[in-house]
């Protein structure tokens, strides 16, 4: 018991310093650490993941700040891209609408907190990147809501727009400095997304229908600017009061000079020059920094800076966690291991322990729980194996499928028809309505269980792949398709078909694409067919696992059981020959003294004898003859046929039992409790061991 206690105790002091680390450190306890595999790496190369960027603000450092993941995440970063600090979706802020930043390099965001009623505000965000205040709040039970990418800081001013209950859109500014705010102007109509721009007194919106101006109380369409920018996407004032516009169905960004002018500054083919990979520049939000624009080029993941020229000053297109913050999460989860590691030694110690006083039955329970665990982890495996085996099975199935539908859909498409449908504006056309009837009827084909697929036309112009019709109407003609596969430029190139797993902002979806071909026979269009993959499989305990594991489990601690019974039973004659002990020592001696005798007359041909016997009889039979000589008073006999089984059976506690009786009647009690010692410490709970064991130490002191 005080070896238990000690034992006990260090282990606790073990588990104490590690807890001690883990709560230390518990800050760095990051699953995503452990899950993204940055704490296996080289902490100075550990890789933080851009989730499909939308956003980058320059700041003063020459780092960014970055909005991300449809979102859920503003990121910070250095000149070198190593992180700062993160934040969304967490006890401070909610999913991200909108981004800006003051003159002095200060976070504004509007953010959306979910819940009922649903509440929106516009938050100042800290260097340190938590909230520092906020500017505007409002509630929406309905369809209200800030109006997505809206909000702009110009001076001490947060200029939005919000779209009430009622449906109708306001624009709205704030003061930075007392969060008193005033509604400009509530119109009668609805924005659902758009950008500001704010250049003295007149303020500018570029919406999806083009751009609008806001002066002198009211709101005019700049339609002249129209066929030049039929889908602006953001807009942003300069010192100066000109004004820039991004427009990505056209793949560049403008200016509106103070004459009124509308000039461009960076061409398709300039920004083609800055692209990332060969399938173009693809944005729609941008910033203006002191020598030139911050973009986000979404088809490859990366932020540029680019000048008006199109030369790429600055790409970034990878971005690292601190070093220090990586060594901090390992050390964390070291500790974590090493706590679990120390709780499980103790948790196997103490059921050790327990094991040596508990019932026969209990204790072979325990020993062998391990073999539950093992059968069970296997089973579970092998299990998630087969599925995932079966999963991969049926998405190349699926592949090959939508393949076919592909190569035989594609050629019934109207060429004519999709060399009319050219830009925004050709949305709703006569050519892109026939186009959308035939997808559809392409998508319901192929529709399996219940699952319609996308079916979507695509061109490509200015380096990028743009969308010209779908079966459901979802997307602009002309505008770029941001998360298509780099394999879709060699569709292009060669007229050859393709499949392959779409990644986008949305999910993972099962693809295929075949080229339409032109009046010239080149390659004009081409159709794709996608459709959500099905959810992989999980790691998952399933009832049949379980059931077998528990059914091994009980036969092998069932066979355990009946071993060690069979082992452990001595027969009833021996216990008597342990006991004589006791009884008159004149006859006691005279039967040693005999069996002595008789040794001493033939000792070689009694040992050969022994020997030859234990050779010629199985472990069984031999062990039986020990104990018929035991009966006769031939005691050397015994000891040579035991010591011929313990060769065979060498962890027998029976034998060791059989044989401590032998050397006992030999006149050999050291050997006697020698013997017995070892049968206890192989089996303890073998009581008649134990008492043998005490009458023979009792018989050596005495």
């Amino acid at each position: 018991m005080k070896r238990f206690i000690g034992i006990t105790l260090t282990i606790f002091l073990c588990l104490g310093l590690c807890a001690f680390g883990l709560w230390y450190n518990r800050a760095s306890l990051r699953t995503d650490a452990l899950m993204s595999g940055r704490i296996f790496s080289n902490p100075a190369n550990a890789l933080y993941p851009m989730r499909y960027p939308e956003a980058a603000l320059p700041m003063a450092d020459g780092g960014y700040a970055i909005l991300d993941d449809n979102g859920r995440r503003i990121t910070r970063v250095d000149a070198q891209g190593i992180v700062l600090w993160f934040a969304g979706n967490d006890a401070s802020f909610g999913t991200f609408m909108a981004m800006d930043s003051s003159q002095d390099g200060t976070l504004y965001v509007i953010d959306r907190l979910e819940g009922s009623p649903r509440t929106e505000r516009v938050v100042r965000i800290d260097a340190q990147g938590t909230s520092a205040g906020i500017i505007s709040q409002k509630s929406f039970s309905g369809s209200g809501s800030f109006v997505s990418g809206s909000l702009r800081i110009a001076g001490n001013e947060a200029w939005y727009l919000f779209t009430g209950d009622d449906g109708f859109t306001s624009m709205a500014r704030a003061d930075l400095a007392s969060s008193r705010e005033k509604i400009v102007i509530k119109t009668e109509w609805r924005i659902n997304r758009a950008a500001l721009a704010v250049s003295g007194t007149d303020v500018y919106l570029a919406v999806g229908g083009g751009l609008l101006r806001w002066s002198s109380g009211r709101f005019q369409a700049l339609t002249e600017y129209s066929s030049q920018l039929p889908r602006p996407g953001d807009i942003r004032a300069a010192s100066d009061g000109t004004i820039y516009i991004s427009d990505a169905s056209r793949g560049l960004l403008s200016a509106i000079g103070k004459d009124g002018k509308l000039a461009t500054v960076l061409s398709a083919e300039a920004l083609g020059k800055a692209s990332a990979r060969p399938t173009g520049v693809v944005f729609d939000s941008f910033a203006i920094n002191p020598s030139g624009f911050t973009l986000v080029d979404q088809a490859s993941n990366s932020i540029m800076d680019v000048e008006p020229s199109g030369r790429v000053q600055k790409l970034l297109r990878a971005l690292y966690w601190p070093q220090k913050q990586v060594q901090a999460e390992r050390r964390a989860w070291l500790f974590a291991a090493a706590s679990a590691l120390v709780a499980l030694c103790f948790i196997i110690y103490v059921l050790a322990f327990a094991s040596t006083k508990a019932p026969r039955a209990l204790s072979v329970a325990i020993r062998w729980l391990p073999v539950l665990l093992l059968v069970f982890a296997g089973m579970a495996s092998l299990s998630y194996l087969n599925r995932s085996k079966a999963y991969r099975a049926d998405c190349a199935a699926e592949l090959a499928r939508l393949q076919t539908a592909a190569t035989k859909s594609a050629p019934t498409l109207d060429a004519a028809l999709i060399a009319q449908v050219d830009s925004p504006d050709d949305m709703g056309s006569a050519a892109w309505l026939a186009l959308k009837k035939s997808l559809s009827v392409i998508a319901g084909g192929y529709t399996r269980e219940g699952r319609v697929p996308f079916a979507i036309v695509y061109r490509e112009r200015d380096g990028a792949l743009r969308f010209i019709a779908d079966a459901r109407g979802d997307f602009v003609p002309s505008m770029p398709q941001r998360f298509a596969f780099p394999e879709y430029r060699r569709v292009f190139r060669e007229g050859s078909p393709d499949t392959g797993i779409l990644v986008d902002d949305q999910g993972s979806w099962l693809a295929s694409v075949y080229p339409i071909a032109g009046p010239d026979g080149a390659t004009q269009a081409m159709l794709e067919l996608s459709i959500a993959m099905p959810v992989a499989p999980a790691l998952s305990v399933s009832w049949p696992d379980l059931l077998v594991s528990v059914l091994v489990y009980a036969g092998v601690c069932g066979t355990a059981i009946l071993l060690a019974s069979r082992r452990r039973a001595v027969p009833e004659a021996l216990d008597m020959l342990m006991q004589e002990q006791s009884a008159e020592a004149g006859a006691e001696s005279g039967a040693q003294a005999e069996a002595q005798a008789e040794t001493e007359a033939k000792p070689e041909q009694k040992v050969s004898q022994g020997r030859a016997v234990g050779a010629q009889l199985s472990a069984d039979e031999a062990n039986h003859r020990a104990i018929e000589a035991l009966k006769s008073g031939q005691a050397e006999l015994a000891i040579t046929l035991l010591q011929s089984v313990l060769d065979i059976r060498p962890g027998d506690s029976g034998v060791l039992n059989n044989l401590a009786i032998a050397y006992k009647r030999s006149g050999n009690y050291a050997a006697a409790v020698d013997c017995l010692q070892r049968c206890v410490k192989l089996d303890p709970h073998n009581l008649q061991a134990q008492r043998n064991l005490e009458r023979m130490k009792a018989m050596v002191q005495g």
